[in-house]
């Protein structure tokens, strides 16, 4: 459905909950350098626990190098497609995790949302609270059908789910070049219930699409780079 408001996707905002005033969202873009090099921590932190082989800083740099270049990408088609929202959350102005309400099949048009927690924030409502504004948010985002995946073992996201009352499917489901990315599918969800969160939105002003830096090639474990302008 088209967005209610279309300055989710053009301009930076913040958001807080009046029932976890401890907690405050962002809307990750690629000109706030402070939220941008947040997003690649705890993409790396998350690299280093579950992709890369320990010790590999290498492998960990480029692949949160990767994320981040995959990010700007879609923050600028978002400003036309209206098909993708990532949002940085805090605890008391620490990052504490990510999560995004992204298009991942155009027919029908299906969006997914997923999370990731730093370990120290986990068991503290910071996912449930992140899950609820990201439903919130999948009724801005321009697609048909929203759902959610995990793998069977995530019994803390399979809890955090049964608890905003989805409804669990055991289905497979594999990413072109990833694999199996989730094996429980929460599908067709309902996203309209959220519509009422009380919620405080921070609209901080206009933002323009960014230059990308494209990565071309890489030898001796350097990347090597050319700037790519939105024509």
């Amino acid at each position: 459905m088209p967005p209610s408001d279309p300055r989710f996707f053009q301009e930076a905002w913040s958001i807080e909950l009046a029932s976890a005033p401890h907690l405050k969202f962002h809307r990750v873009e690629p000109t706030n350098r402070t939220l941008l090099a947040t997003w690649g921590k705890l993409v790396a932190r998350h690299s280093r626990s579950a992709q890369a082989p320990e010790g590999n800083e290498a492998a960990i740099a480029a692949q949160a190098a990767q994320a981040i270049l995959t990010l700007s990408k879609r923050f600028n088609e978002a400003f036309t497609a209206h098909h993708v929202l990532d949002v940085l959350v805090e605890v008391d102005g620490q990052a504490a995790g990510r999560g995004a309400v992204v298009q991942i099949q155009e027919e029908p048009p299906l969006a997914n949302i997923g999370i990731s927690l730093a370990p120290e924030a986990r068991g503290r409502g910071v996912g449930k609270a992140l899950m609820r504004v990201l439903l919130r948010l999948s009724n801005e985002v321009d697609v048909g059908i929203i759902q959610a995946g995990t793998m069977k073992e995530n019994t803390a996201m399979r809890a955090l789910a049964r608890s905003l009352g989805l409804e669990e499917t055991d289905e497979v489901k594999v990413a072109p070049g990833r694999g199996v990315v989730a094996e429980v599918l929460y599908k067709n969800i309902p996203r309209e219930k959220w519509l009422d969160l009380e919620m405080d939105v921070s609209f901080l002003g206009p933002l323009e699409p960014v230059p990308i830096e494209e990565e071309v090639e890489i030898k001796d474990g350097k990347k090597a780079k050319e700037e790519i302008k939105d024509s």
